[in-house]
């Protein structure tokens, strides 16, 4: 299983990837490759990550970039010309793009004649929510791919917990009273994230047989 998220610098595709990578490999027992093109790259500047999923023991090539995604994540889809994102597509791919769109109107973009095309308004899911485009994208890309929805927005919940612990080395009791509340207000949010974007998911997929159904989560 190749999966391929394409985003710009500060939108926090390589972190969404990373979450991913970790739950596919502690949480279900896969086994597979992780590749990124970031770091040298500015913020707003087009990069990219790269999952490989498959069972332990089967052998994956472990580094460099997936050229043939069966799940692709676009995070703008401005990116889709300029970076020939169509190109290597899986003629069954999934993918999921933040756009106000129709899928009908993306999917003759990406040229795929087959396969499903989700849109999302991650832009606007994000705001309300106060995360990054990331979380809303992943959330979405993880039920699509069949993975229990309450897994992901536990490991969601960790990873954030696993940020605010960096941040600061001794901070006041009244500093560390106000990032217990900042951080159960997010840690809320993002698990609303994950959750309401597999209900918006499901809700969309009462009739996976006509392309009329797929419309824009928001």
């Amino acid at each position: 299983c190749n999966i391929l998220l394409s985003g710009l610098g500060g939108d926090g595709a390589n972190m969404a990837a990373k979450l991913l990578f970790k739950i596919g490999c502690q949480e279900f027992g896969l086994d597979g490759g992780y590749d990124a093109r970031y770091g040298s790259e500015k913020k707003g500047t087009p990069t990219d990550a790269s999952i490989r999923f498959c069972r332990r023991g089967v052998q994956v090539r472990q580094s460099g970039p997936t050229d043939r995604p069966h799940f692709l994540v676009v995070f703008h889809q401005d990116l889709i010309e300029p970076l020939d994102l169509h190109r290597g597509l899986q003629p069954g791919a999934v993918c999921v793009v933040n756009t106000i769109q129709s899928p009908e109107s993306v999917r003759d973009r990406l040229k795929l004649p087959h396969g499903r095309v989700i849109c999302v308004d991650a832009t606007r899911i994000a705001a309300r929510t106060r995360s990054r485009l990331n979380m809303p994208l992943l959330a979405v890309l993880c039920h699509a791919m069949g993975l229990p929805d309450e897994v992901i927005a536990a490991d969601i919940a960790r990873q954030s917990r696993s940020l605010e612990q960096l941040r600061g080395a001794a901070p006041s009791a009244e500093t560390e009273r106000e990032r217990e509340r900042e951080h159960d207000t997010r840690q809320h949010d993002e698990e609303a994230v994950a959750h309401d974007g597999a209900t918006h998911v499901r809700l969309v997929e009462r009739d996976q047989d006509h392309e009329r159904e797929y419309g824009v989560l928001r």
